[in-house]
């Protein structure tokens, strides 16, 4: 398995859409999600915004983990994500990886 995280925070291009446009705009967000959610290869595993209380604090509001069955559906999501539009309203980073134990991170960390 491996997990793959976004993070993001609205541009002001974002902020200055109108109730129509933001919809409009998350129509075609919700139809693109529909072509790549499988949930034995790609799914949402949760998403939140950031409430601001952890410490240290991350400087994005938003967040979604995906579970995928292997790397190679990272590059549909991105594709997709960029195709839509979605660069131009928001700021985003990812990270990603395999899933691996809390034993293998340790041991990944002590070999550094």
């Amino acid at each position: 398995m491996y997990l793959y995280i976004e993070m993001w925070n609205a541009k002001p291009e974002w902020l200055g859409l109108s109730d129509n446009e933001r919809q409009a705009f998350m129509k075609n967000v919700d139809e693109f999600l529909r072509t790549v959610m499988d949930p034995e290869k790609c799914s949402v595993y949760g998403a939140c915004v950031n409430d601001g209380d952890t410490a240290p604090r991350a400087d994005y509001a938003y967040l979604v983990v995906w579970t995928l069955k292997d790397k190679s559906y990272v590059k549909s999501i991105a594709d997709g994500t960029s195709r839509v539009g979605w660069y131009e309203y928001f700021d985003q980073v990812n990270i990603g990886g395999n899933k691996i134990s809390a034993d293998d991170l340790v041991g990944a960390l002590m070999t550094l």
